[in-house]
């Protein structure tokens, strides 16, 4: 005997032997469920298809992936403006106006930028508006106008200048490398060719440095002669060693000196004793800036250019390579500076005078010069970007990287990695840190599978 149950299933009562509503699917009269949506309810899920919801799923998706190109745009642009940053230093910074040349630096900073997150918008289909253009447009001309006036105000002296003295130190690298490369000797002719043409009592000291560091000719005047200054090459190239000696003998009295005294350092080769990254010789340099004593440098060949532009930098001199050694002698007399160092906001600072002066007013002005580019950055989003973020974090960047260029330069890094990391940290871009920090999550777990 058959048993019917009673209700949404086989009922006799209904008349209807697959149900009520006369529908063998069920009461909905659709086989996939009671939510009209063959993915909402019913056999498929528990609940009905929002429209709402699944845009704001795709806006969340479209602010992500832009986000993440925003971040990795700026990060190149770092870099590309960066090497062509230090191509325009390098060309431009010794044949025009230094004011003129800090406007342009920052125009251009601010003008790479621009393009850079111009490009990364266009590849998330982000449409612009005339006025975006034009605010981009208005906040690299103010770059320009403050980078000049700003470079214009570091410039002023607020204390008397150092005057150079026709007193010389010179620190003759006397290293194994030497024999091959001035076998006769003619970094000791340029030395001596240059104080030929200096008055009777102009006074010099020699120190030779490679396996051991001596002091071959004690301070004296061109008038008492050179004596013996035959060398015999052997041994490392140790840089640090040599200025730290004769620093010193300068603060023990050993070597006699005046403010504005010039060392002249001739090398061929790279520091043995610097340590790693080159941080062994900031130390020095700091002690030498205070006893305001300048460092020039003359290389001779294949020799680490940065690390002695960064010993002239920190100190006021100048750097002079060649590599051609009948060309030491008018290497050595490029070397000798005849008027006091200059200043820029780019590179290390020389003046010892009110010298935490010249520390604020660079912060304020690479500060405020980097809170201008929230400008191009905000032009180059649109709505759905979180502003707020972009914009605080855009301020904390910039304020980081005058600090590090102030602080840095004065502390331990070189003049190179000081603007790389300025750089980076004016250009950093973050609109959304949650979604970059999953982003990046989802790639390491799916490199992990």
């Amino acid at each position: 005997m058959a048993v019917f149950h009673n209700g949404s299933g086989i009922n006799p009562g209904s008349g209807n032997p697959f149900g009520s509503g006369g529908n063998p699917y069920g009461s909905s009269g659709n086989p996939y469920g009671g939510g009209g949506n063959p993915f909402g309810g019913g056999s498929f899920g528990g609940g009905s298809w929002n429209p709402q919801m699944s845009g704001r799923n795709y806006t969340q998706k479209r602010e992500t992936k832009f986000a993440f190109v925003l971040l990795f745009a700026s990060l190149i642009g770092a870099v590309i403006f960066f090497l062509i940053g230090e191509f325009i230093y390098k060309t431009l910074i010794v044949n025009i106006n230094s004011i003129v040349f800090m406007g342009i630096y920052f125009a251009v900073l601010g003008l790479v930028l621009a393009v850079c997150l111009l490009i990364a918008a266009r590849i998330c289909k982000f449409e612009f508006s005339v006025k975006s253009i034009i605010v981009s447009g208005i906040c690299i001309l103010l770059l320009f106008i403050l980078g000049m006036f700003f470079e214009f105000l570091y410039e002023l002296n607020f204390t008397e200048a150092v005057i150079v003295k026709d007193r010389y130190v010179f620190a003759i690298d006397n290293s194994a490398s030497m024999e091959q490369n001035d076998p006769g000797q003619k970094r000791i002719e340029a030395v001596k060719q240059l104080l030929e043409d200096k008055e009777a009592d102009t006074e010099f000291a020699v120190y030779s440095f490679a396996q051991e560091i001596q002091c071959i000719r004690e301070m004296g005047t061109v008038s008492e002669g050179f004596g013996d200054l035959t060398l015999v090459p052997s041994g490392g190239t140790p840089i640090v060693g040599v200025l730290t000696q004769i620093q010193e003998d300068m603060e023990s009295g050993a070597l006699p000196y005046e403010e504005g005294t010039q060392i002249i350092l001739l090398t061929d080769g790279y520091a043995t004793d610097s340590g790693l990254f080159n941080y062994r010789i900031n130390g020095v340099l700091n002690d030498l800036k205070k006893l305001k004593v300048s460092v020039s440098t003359v290389g001779l060949g294949s020799v680490d250019e940065n690390f002695l532009n960064n010993i002239s930098g920190k100190t006021g001199g100048l750097s002079v390579t060649t590599d051609n050694v009948n060309e030491l002698s008018s290497a050595v007399a490029s070397a000798v500076r005849t008027v006091r160092a200059d200043r820029n906001l780019l590179s290390a600072r020389a003046q010892a005078g009110l010298n935490w002066l010249y520390g604020i007013m660079r912060i304020v002005f690479i500060a405020i010069l980097g809170i201008i580019c929230i400008g191009i950055k905000v032009t180059m989003t649109d709505e759905s970007v979180n502003a707020p973020l972009l914009i605080v974090s855009s301020i904390i960047g910039s304020c980081m990287g005058a600090v590090v260029i102030e602080v840095g330069l004065n502390l331990f890094l070189t003049e190179l990695l000081a603007r790389l990391l300025l750089v980076i940290l004016i250009y950093l871009t973050i609109t959304t840190i949650e979604r970059i920090i999953n982003l990046l999550s989802g790639i390491g777990s799916l490199s992990r599978l």
